[in-house]
């Protein structure tokens, strides 16, 4: 498979069981397709695997490509099998990524905590995947993984081009690029206010590291003072924790939460949604929690 692009394609059927509910972009059952220079994007599984599934000793190779906003209920861009092998993995899968790029910004649209063990619910990557030399937004462990902000040229336009300054480019396998594009803009570069350096837009970034136990750290990017609140929520859309709730400076800014909820009490285990709001901007991630 190579220089194709995998997009807006739906994996459903009205029982879990079934297994047109696996692989939204591609499902491998048995099979070892070598994919490269492509592009599975916006693809959603009611079940696993977003982007791919792939089972039953699956061992595809990827490279130079970008899994980018696909989602599931677990596994939102790769799914290789659940860890303990239940019937519904049909095997582990042999995944093998190299010099890509996994990025979600998305959440499953319908959390049901009945249908599995939530250890696995909502991650982006289930199974234990090869992964070298890629950008993984939500970090993963591996050989020249980074996990920084990429500065893609217009994502919310599905232009996965990178700047001229981004951080991805010969950061792959002997001085190669990551993922399947090179330059396609300016550098995105930062301007001068308020006697400094602030960002040009308003951004809410990854917390890193994620998954965490039990400290992680949120960065954001705010262009221009004003009052800004970040706030932690569980998949109830319950507030758990208060972060940040007041007027700001412009600037770069970092704060820790230490998983207790606004009682100063420890919360327990499983996924919990952070959103940024500063006027009409307004801006949601996902952190999980292990223990």
């Amino acid at each position: 498979i190579y220089n194709v692009l995998i997009s807006d394609n739906y994996a459903d059927t009205s029982s879990f069981n079934g297994i047109s509910s696996f692989g939204g972009g591609l499902f491998l059952i048995s099979s070892s397709p070598s994919i490269n220079y492509s592009i599975i994007t916006n693809n959603n599984a009611s079940f696993v695997g977003g982007g791919l599934c792939a089972v039953a000793g699956s061992s595809p190779t990827i490279s130079h490509s970008n899994f980018v906003n696909n989602s599931a209920l677990a596994g939102n861009e790769i799914f290789a099998g659940f860890d303990d092998e239940s019937a519904f993995s049909n095997g582990l899968g042999i995944v093998s990524v190299e010099n890509s790029i996994i990025y979600n910004n998305r959440i499953f649209d319908d959390p049901d905590d009945t249908i599995m063990d939530t250890t696995y619910m909502y991650l982006d990557i289930v199974g234990s995947p090869n992964i070298t030399y890629s950008f993984v937004s939500d970090g993963y462990d591996g050989e020249g993984n980074i996990g920084t902000t990429p500065y893609f040229c217009d994502l919310d336009n599905g232009d996965l081009t990178l700047a001229a300054n981004s951080p991805l480019l010969g950061s792959g396998e002997n001085g190669s690029n990551i993922g399947a594009f090179g330059v396609g803009c300016d550098p995105i570069t930062t301007s001068l206010e308020y006697g400094g350096i602030v960002p040009k837009e308003f951004i809410l970034h990854h917390n890193y590291p994620n998954p965490f136990n039990p400290l992680t750290t949120v960065r954001y990017d705010l262009p221009e003072e004003g009052f800004i609140s970040i706030i932690i929520y569980d998949m109830m859309g319950r507030v758990v924790k208060t972060l940040v709730n007041g007027s700001q400076t412009a600037g770069f800014k970092t704060i820790q939460w230490n998983a207790t909820d606004d009682r100063n009490e420890p919360v327990s285990a499983g996924l919990y949604i952070y959103r940024l709001q500063a006027g009409e901007f307004r801006q949601t991630k996902k952190m999980v929690l292990v223990k």
